[in-house]
């Protein structure tokens, strides 16, 4: 999440988190799990549908993951 950020705010942001001022909750884990780099890929090239009327499709997490099941 911080690769590409200077290391000072790294440090800032595991200082708030270490301080109890910013709590770390269940929708930012699943946010940053749903787009890592490469599921993100995967989802545009094999998720992603485009039609002419209904324009584009995406397939929701549950019908993903149903499919790779």
């Amino acid at each position: 999440m911080f690769g590409d950020r200077p290391v000072s705010i790294k440090e800032e942001y595991q200082s708030l988190i270490g301080g109890g001022d910013l709590v770390v909750t269940d929708q930012d884990r699943l946010i940053i799990s749903l787009l890592q780099p490469q599921r993100l890929l995967e989802m545009t090239r094999m998720f992603t549908l485009f039609d002419k009327k209904a324009g584009k499709i995406v397939a929701r997490y549950q019908q993903v993951f149903g499919i790779k099941a």
